[in-house]
């Protein structure tokens, strides 16, 4: 016999995501979300979650939006279908008197101009129902025109008129379309899973990530909060009392989030990528290095140490006008590495890093909580020769030994000692789980190349990196614990022989 208290649990908890989908909102200054409110008693009737705009957004028709009340409805399977009907009969939103429509129009009465009401629901409206033909493609809200349409009550919106003005004690049809200007119905909306990731998604957007504790599918943070936000009577959050519930609840938040006034965002390119608005910086905020190279490939006339001072003089330049800064890197692994040397540790700077990958941007730094759960370096030595360097070959997104040692073999005889540097799963795109995991590994690597320099008396690591810039950045961090060293850039391409390139070092320069 089913259990009938899991889908209820199961519903609040699909409330709780779409409520955390729009608060997170909050920690970015650019979201335009001034509060989200969750079970919120002032929204009459919709009150899952209440989101207030400022300024107010503009929408495709009529007046901006100020405010957007929803009322969310999960459903057990993906058969469910609903039509024009089942918006006035309270079984539809499990209420034994009180219907969607007529809670519609209770909340009308309080609820101001410039407000949405909106039923959110993973079930889909009847294909051949009217209904269908009601709500738009572009935002849900229903087409009143064409509600309006057939004059008679034989008609087929006519019927749904009648209907729908019956179960409201409405007595005329204009009385019925301004109690249902400003509803929308948003069906087919993702499923549990999928609100999941949604809110996973957008909080490492704005600088969280949860730790990888657990895989069970009924034990995710964000359902928990919800349910701390009702026990403690929580029921509006604005920007700081989110992020003082958040890290009461031991979540931690970006740097810039507590201080949005120092922020600045601050971006390095070498290339070209779709993803960047540059016109969203300040243009003394942004170093351009396209003219240094020829797609990827540095240009014949210009050379890699010139490229680092340019780095080292606008970084440092940036750093005295700030003390938290959020780093672009549309840039070579060297330039991230390069960047990390100048911010280091003791720079005084709180560096966050916009780290692309297949979901979009995510914003990592070092106090991220990435690292929890997460997995560590496996280090294995080999000896290659007599020679006292040490090549360190770092192998997260693509597998880097055989490139390597086929490098080392032909053009690094003083290379006697290989460090080989793996993830348990092995190479893959998102070894990585956020910037607390990227400084974590950095620190494990410069660990690892101090021992074995005390150990084999090391002159110079050759640094061969395939992983995220976020990553290469946190190396740069270490690069005085490092010592001397020598990086490389791979040619991806193939059309500089396949292998590597040295690109910058602290190797004294040998002038002809």
């Amino acid at each position: 016999m089913p259990n009938p208290i899991a889908p209820r649990l199961n519903g609040d908890d699909y409330q709780a995501r779409h409520f955390w989908h729009h608060a997170l909102d909050l920690l970015d200054p650019n979201s335009g979300v001034e509060s989200v409110a969750y079970e919120w008693k002032e929204a009459k009737s919709f009150d899952d979650v209440a989101i207030v705009y400022d300024p107010p957004r503009g929408q495709s028709h009529k007046r901006p939006l100020q405010r957007h009340f929803k009322q969310v409805k999960w459903q057990t399977t993906r058969a469910s279908r609903f039509g024009y009907n089942d918006l006035v009969d309270p079984s539809f939103i499990n209420a034994s008197a009180v219907s969607l429509l007529e809670r519609l129009h209770q909340a009308k009465r309080t609820g101001g101009p410039s407000t949405r009401y909106s039923l959110v629901t993973t079930a889909r409206i009847t294909d051949e129902d009217p209904l269908s033909e009601l709500v738009s493609t572009e935002d849900g809200v229903l087409r009143l025109d064409k509600l309006r349409v057939g004059k008679g009550p034989t008609s087929k919106m006519g019927r749904v008129r009648k209907v729908w003005r019956e179960a409201l004690s409405l007595s005329t049809d204009d009385e019925l379309i301004a109690t249902l200007e400003d509803f929308a119905v948003l069906d087919g909306q993702p499923d549990m899973e999928a609100m999941r990731e949604v809110v996973t998604t957008k909080a490492k957007s704005v600088g969280i990530h949860l730790p990888r504790t657990s895989a069970s599918a009924s034990d995710f943070r964000f359902d928990s909060l919800a349910r701390e936000m009702i026990k403690r009577d929580i029921q509006i959050q604005d920007r700081n009392t989110l992020v003082q519930f958040l890290v009461e609840a031991g979540i931690s938040v970006a740097p810039t989030v507590w201080s949005p006034a120092a922020f600045r965002h601050v971006a390095i390119r070498s290339f070209d990528r779709l993803a960047t608005d540059i016109s969203d910086f300040n243009d003394e905020d942004v170093l351009s290095l396209l003219h240094f190279f020829d797609g990827r490939y540095l240009r014949a006339d210009q050379n890699w140490q010139s490229i680092d001072q340019q780095i080292s003089t606008f970084l440092s330049q940036r750093a005295k006008s700030m003390q938290a800064m959020r780093l672009t890197l549309d840039a070579h692994a060297t330039l991230a590495f390069a960047s990390g040397r100048v911010l280091h540790i003791k720079s005084g700077i709180r560096p966050e890093l916009e780290q692309n990958g297949r979901k979009g941007p995510e914003i990592w730094h070092a106090e991220d909580g990435s690292n929890a759960g997460s997995s560590s370096f496996e280090f294995r030595s080999e000896k290659l020769g007599e020679g006292s360097d040490l090549a360190v070959a770092i192998s997260i997104a693509r597998p880097t030994v055989d490139d390597v040692k086929a490098y080392v073999s032909f053009n690094a005889p003083s290379v006697g000692t290989l460090l080989n540097c793996t993830l348990p799963a092995g190479p893959n795109q998102s070894g990585v789980s956020g910037g607390q995991h990227a400084a974590a590994l950095s620190d494990q690597v410069a660990a690892r190349v101090r021992e074995l320099r005390a150990k084999h008396d090391i002159e110079t690591a050759h640094l061969f990196v395939s992983a995220p810039n976020s990553f290469l950045f946190y190396l740069g961090q270490q690069a005085q614990a490092i010592g001397q060293y020598q990086m490389y850039e791979f040619d991806f391409d193939g059309l500089k022989d396949g292998t590597y390139i040295p690109s910058v070092s602290t190797l004294p320069t040998v002038c002809d």
